[in-house]
C-alpha cells in the first residue's frame, strides 16, 4: 500500500503538514476578516495584502532556492525546512495566546504577514527538494500513482482543514489553529527522518566559475528550449491571473453573492476539495488511457468554463455544487502536469523548474490578487452594474473577469499543448553557462 515504505513516511508527514496548513491559512483569512477588521471597508484589502505577501516571498525566494536545491542534500534540506518552520509559527501561536488587546491591531498584522512571509520563503526549498526525492524513493512505472497520491492528499487536507479551522477560531480562538501548525510540521520532521533513499545522494558542488545567476539562467534556457514545458507556464500565467481573485476574496463573494454567513467558507472549501480528490485519483488514470495532454488541456477548458459558472452563482448549493466539479477539474489537470513535466525535465535541473515555475504563479497570483483587492475594496458594499439583463456586484464582478482570463488560457492550452504527450526531454548545453556578472556563488 502506498507504494514502499519510503514514500509512505513521505506521504505521511505531507498528510500531517497540508491539514496543518489548510487549518492556518483559512484561520488567518477568517481571523483578519471577521475578528480584526469585522465591518471595516477596506477588510478585504488587508485580506489579499497577506496572500500577496507570501507570493511577494514566492518570487523573490524561489529562483535562488532552486539553485540550491539541485545542489544540496533533498532529505536534510526537508528536515531543517520542517524545523524553521515550526519555530515560526509557535512564535505567532505565542503572541495569539496574550490577553485579548495585549498586542495592537496593526501590530498583530505586521506580525502575521511577517511570519507568512517567512515561512513562505523556507518552503521553496522545501517543496522542490521533496519532489525530486519523491522521484529518487519511487520507481518510474509508479511516479504517475504517486503524483495521484500525493494530489489527493492534498483534496484531503482541503476537505479536514477549514472545516476544523472556522470551530476552532470562534470556539477556542486562533491560538490553538496556529499550535496545530507548528505541531505538523514537527510531525513531518519525523516522517521524513524516517526515510532512506535507496541510493545515497551525492552533493552537487557547483561548477568553477558558476554563480546562482549563471546556474538559474541555464535552467531557463533549458526550459526555453522544450516547447511543452513553455506552453505550461503560459498556461499557467493565465490561468492564475485569474484564479488569484478567489483565493483573496471567497469569503467576501460567501457573504454578499451567496448570502450566508462567512462561517459556510469551509463547507464550500471541502466541497472544492472533495473534487480535488476525485479529479486527483481519477486524472492518472485518464492520462494513461488517454494522454496526458488531452486530459490536461481539456481539464483547463472545463475549470474556467466552471469558474464562470461560480463567479454567477446565487445560492450556497449551487456555488457548492460548481465547486465540486471545478475542483474535480483542477486536480485531474494537477494530477497529469505532474508526467509532463518529468518527461522533459532532468533530475539536475527539478529544482530550478520549480524555481521557475512557483515564481511565475507567485507574480501573476500577486497581479490578480492586488488588482481583485483593490477593485473590491474601493467599491461600497451594496455596488451594483446593470449591463443588459445581467446585474453585478462588487465581488461577482471581479470574478467574472477573473473566469474571463481563465477562458483565455484555457484557449491557448488546447492549441499550444496538443503535442505535450510527444515531447522529447529537453537537453542541457554541456558546457557550463558563465557567470553574468562574474562572480561566485
Amino acid at each position: 500500500m502506498l507504494i514502499n515504505r519510503n514514500y509512505r513516511y513521505l506521504w505521511i508527514g505531507q498528510a500531517v503538514s497540508l491539514i496543518g496548513d489548510m487549518v492556518f491559512h483559512t484561520t488567518l483569512l477568517l481571523w483578519v476578516a471577521t475578528v480584526l477588521l469585522k465591518g471595516k471597508s477596506y477588510a478585504p484589502l488587508a485580506s489579499t495584502a497577506v496572500l500577496i505577501v507570501a507570493s511577494v516571498s514566492t518570487v523573490l525566494v524561489a529562483p535562488v532556492a532552486g539553485v540550491y536545491v539541485d545542489r544540496w542534500n533533498k532529505k536534510r534540506t526537508m528536515l531543517r525546512a520542517d524545523l524553521l518552520r515550526a519555530g515560526l509559527i509557535a512564535m505567532l501561536a505565542g503572541m495569539a495566546f496574550l490577553p485579548s488587546g495585549t498586542v495592537p491591531v496593526p501590530v498583530i498584522l505586521l506580525v502575521t504577514g511577517l511570519i507568512v512571509a517567512l515561512t513562505t520563503a523556507v518552503s521553496q526549498f522545501f517543496n522542490p527538494a521533496r519532489a525530486v526525492l519523491i522521484g529518487d524513493v519511487v520507481p518510474d512505472e509508479q511516479r504517475g500513482q504517486a503524483t495521484g497520491y500525493g494530489q489527493a492528499t492534498g483534496a484531503l487536507a482541503t476537505i479536514v482543514g477549514p472545516p476544523m479551522a472556522a470551530p476552532l477560531l470562534f470556539a477556542a480562538g486562533p491560538q490553538w489553529a496556529l499550535a496545530i501548525n507548528a505541531l505538523s510540521f514537527l510531525v513531518s520532521y519525523v516522517a521524513i527522518r524516517a526515510v532512506q533513499p535507496p541510493v545515497a545522494e551525492v552533493v552537487r558542488e557547483p561548477e568553477p566559475g558558476s554563480s546562482v545567476r549563471s546556474e538559474f539562467v541555464a535552467g531557463l534556457q533549458l526550459i526555453r528550449r522544450s516547447r511543452a514545458l513553455v506552453a505550461m507556464l503560459v498556461v499557467m500565467v493565465l490561468c492564475m491571473l485569474g484564479v488569484g481573485s478567489l483565493n483573496a476574496l471567497d469569503v467576501y463573494f460567501v457573504q454578499e453573492n451567496l448570502h450566508v454567513d462567512a462561517r459556510w467558507l469551509g463547507l464550500l472549501g471541502a466541497a472544492l476539495g472533495a473534487g480535488f480528490l476525485i479529479g486527483s485519483l481519477a486524472g492518472g488514470k485518464l492520462g494513461d488511457r488517454f494522454g496526458h495532454s488531452l486530459v490536461y488541456r481539456w481539464g483547463i477548458a472545463v475549470f474556467a468554463v466552471l469558474f464562470l459558472c461560480y463567479a454567477r452563482s446565487a445560492s450556497l448549493v449551487f456555488g457548492m455544487i460548481v465547486l465540486l466539479a471545478l475542483g474535480t477539474a483542477v486536480g485531474m489537470v494537477n494530477t497529469v502536469m505532474t508526467p509532463i513535466v518529468l518527461k522533459v525535465v532532468p533530475r539536475e535541473f527539478q529544482g530550478r523548474f520549480w524555481a521557475t515555475l512557483m515564481p511565475l504563479n507567485s507574480a501573476a497570483t500577486i497581479g490578480s490578487m492586488g488588482i481583485a483587492g483593490t477593485v473590491a475594496g474601493s467599491l461600497p458594499v451594496g455596488f451594483r452594474l446593470d449591463l443588459g439583463w445581467i446585474t453585478f456586484g462588487r465581488m461577482d464582478l471581479v470574478f467574472t473577469g477573473g473566469a474571463l482570463l481563465a477562458i483565455a488560457g484555457a484557449v491557448y492550452a488546447l492549441f499550444a499543448m496538443r503535442d505535450a504527450d510527444n515531447a522529447q526531454p529537453a537537453e542541457e548545453k554541456s558546457e557550463p553557462e558563465p557567470a553574468l556578472d562574474g562572480s561566485r556563488a
